[in-house]
């Protein structure tokens, strides 16, 4: 006797089990290339990433370059930027000395040259102090009389002589000391 095995008896367990075994197969086939695309999106992300990154390490590395040849430079502007501070803050509190003084020596030349000006301070206020010297007592007696006109008393608001020195020996001299405020010059 001969056994055999019937392969038709359980032919309707085969075939579902053929069934399942195909959708096993394609969901794996569609899984594969599922995760095969989405490898090759994150590849492509990835390589772009690095080409930014890559791209900006090199920038950077061109802008040290850049800073470090130009120090020089950037140091000159930092030194300029502080005197330009520094000539701000100098501006606003500036005496505006010149006028005053070209006015004062216009109104001594009016007198004459007898009349030597010394030294004159000033300050931001227009108050001023100036020292006059004549080498005669003369000299300085008809200064008095000039610093008396309205040519040369209109330059100041008031003015006072403050001190009188007179310097005994062969080269006798006479210095005025006047204290007094300017009066103020307007910018044409």
């Amino acid at each position: 006797m001969k056994k055999g095995i019937n392969l038709l008896i359980k032919q309707d367990q085969y075939i579902k089990y053929e069934r399942v075994f195909k959708q096993l197969k394609l969901v794996l086939v569609l899984f594969c290339i599922v995760a095969l695309f989405e490898y090759i999106g994150l590849y492509i992300v990835v390589q772009r990433q690095r080409q930014k990154t890559v791209e900006l390490q090199n920038q950077n590395q061109t802008l040290l370059n850049y800073i470090v040849q130009n120090k020089q430079v950037e140091a000159n502007l930092v030194f300029f930027r502080q005197k330009e501070q520094q000539l701000v803050t100098i501006l606003k509190t500036d005496v505006n000395f010149y006028p005053y003084y070209q006015l004062l020596t216009d109104s001594l030349l009016q007198y004459g040259p007898q009349a030597k000006l010394v030294s004159l301070t000033m300050d931001n206020e227009r108050q001023s102090e100036f020292t006059l010297q004549f080498p005669d007592y003369a000299g300085m007696l008809t200064f008095f009389k000039f610093a008396e006109t309205d040519e040369f008393v209109t330059n100041f608001d008031s003015l006072v002589l403050s001190n009188f020195t007179a310097t005994p020996g062969e080269q006798q001299s006479y210095q005025l000391v006047f204290k007094g405020t300017f009066k103020e010059i307007h910018a044409d």
